[in-house]
């Protein structure tokens, strides 16, 4: 009945909880009414104030705890909370078995939703990495019958879709990826690739129909490049993109402009680039990295990233916005990274009085358009590096992109074996020993009873309110 509540009834609850609720206030406060929020991300941060012994505050990756304890927008209202305290931040795992790139079994569908890419499966070329060493030292491997299997597997993906959109336009292009239920429930689409040349490289991106996957920078980016009249036209003609994730809403703002972008890629110099451009919008099987030269990745925000983690187990380099856990995992002998994360100040953008006046949504979207077009230029320099690297002579050696994809497939991505990205331990070493600490035993354990995570209740002065509730002191 808090609704119904008198002044002095409020006052009389509020003197009660608000000595201990106030643990659990972030460091926003309301201009209008001067009150402070309740965030339920600060539990972990009081439990830690509590007992530090027993109790752990972290994160999935050691740069996103440096974000969220440096950059406001990364963990609003909570950074100077968690710089208060010391927080475990562990670069988690990926299991490149999942990808199943050496079984000519595997499908591209999930099951009892057969598509025309299981149905064309045996066109896959499947690989896996193999090295031989003699008195533990490095021999040879197979990288060049990699790489052979990538660009046979570029081929294949960018023919399976140009001939059906040949053969069958945009409807056939729908049933490479997707079944005829899955259509019905709205996967569809938007533009396509055509077949292959010699030459082509096909950049891939895939995730989840989530804003945080900042997907319109992704494609505002291959529009910049294919704008960019310092990138040749032959270069341009041979560079593909193709992203996916699970169905969005029609009505979500990221789609809409993903669907703006491609019309207008395919408006470009009089429709040359229709058929350089692919958005899926459903399921989108991650086992198609394996056709992929490079992939792509623009989130707004990214705690980890397990994505980028699956395409080196598939030997592809990666491109990323500079955010999360892709900076303690991408270095430039497997990816590239941008300068800047994709979540930068208003200041830091030159955007200050673009934003003056503006308030709420249109603030927010204000800000987020400028700081999508400052990615996708950052990200645009990373494709044009990319396709740079991919196309040099190599002189008869390993070309710079042949390296590069030997350094993703080689990376130890395990839980077990992700050491390179933790400080010399693997994420699983790190959880064990540091937010565990099994090696200390029982003997380690503060005994400290929580009954409370922090603080006390407060009393309050009952009189006439106590009165009407019946409460005595």
């Amino acid at each position: 009945n808090w609704n119904n509540a008198t002044s002095s009834e409020r006052n009389f609850v509020h003197q009660i909880l608000d000595p201990f609720l106030k643990n659990f206030q972030d460091d926003y406060v309301d201009k209008g009414s001067g009150k402070k929020t309740y965030n339920k991300s600060m539990i972990p941060v009081a439990a830690a104030k509590k007992n530090k012994d027993n109790m752990s505050c972290g994160t999935v990756s050691v740069n996103y705890g440096k974000e969220m304890t440096t950059n406001p927008y990364i963990a609003p209202y909570l950074t100077k909370q968690l710089a208060k305290i010391r927080t475990i931040n562990i670069t988690n795992g990926a299991t490149p078995a999942n990808l199943r790139l050496n079984d000519p079994n595997a499908d591209f569908c999930r099951r009892g939703e057969l598509n025309g890419l299981t149905r064309l499966k045996a066109g896959f070329t499947t690989y896996e990495y193999k090295a031989v060493y003699e008195n533990g030292k490095f021999v040879s491997d197979n990288i060049e019958e990699i790489l052979d299997a990538k660009k046979s597997n570029t081929k294949w993906l960018l023919n399976s879709i140009g001939n059906a959109y040949q053969n069958g336009g945009k409807n056939a292009v729908r049933k490479v990826f997707f079944s005829d239920s899955q259509i019905d429930k709205g996967a569809d689409v938007i533009g396509y690739l055509s077949d292959y040349k010699e030459g082509d490289m096909l950049f891939m991106g895939w995730g989840r129909p989530d804003p945080q996957k900042g997907y319109p920078s992704t494609f505002q980016a291959f529009l910049d490049f294919l704008k960019d009249p310092n990138v040749s036209p032959e270069t341009k003609k041979h560079t593909k993109l193709i992203v996916g994730a699970g169905v969005w809403d029609n009505y979500a703002r990221d789609f809409r402009k993903i669907k703006d972008i491609i019309s207008e890629i395919e408006n470009l110099d009089g429709g040359i680039y229709k058929g350089n451009a692919c958005y899926v919008n459903g399921f989108f099987p991650n086992r198609l990295v394996g056709c992929a030269t490079f992939s792509i990745f623009t989130s707004r925000f990214e705690p980890c990233g397990i994505t980028p983690l699956e395409s080196f187990a598939a030997g592809t380099p990666v491109i990323s916005t500079n955010t999360g856990g892709a900076p303690d995992f991408i270095a430039a002998t497997r990816g590239y990274l941008t300068e800047h994360a994709y979540l930068r100040t208003p200041k830091d953008l030159n955007a200050v009085d673009k934003l003056k006046g503006k308030t709420g949504y249109e603030y927010e979207t204000t800000l987020d358009e400028i700081r999508m077009f400052a990615n996708a230029q950052e990200v645009k320099k990373c494709i044009i590096d990319a396709t740079s690297d991919y196309e040099k002579s190599s002189d008869g050696k390993l070309s710079r992109y042949g390296r590069m994809v030997r350094d993703a497939i080689t990376q130890k991505t395990d839980w077990h074996e992700n050491a390179a990205y933790n400080g010399g331990k693997s994420a699983n070493e790190r959880y064990f020993t540091e937010v565990w600490k099994l090696q200390e035993g029982m003997a380690g354990r503060n005994s400290e009873k929580l009954n409370r995570l922090v603080g006390k209740f407060g009393k309050a002065d009952i009189g006439n309110v106590g009165d009407k509730l019946n409460i005595s002191a």
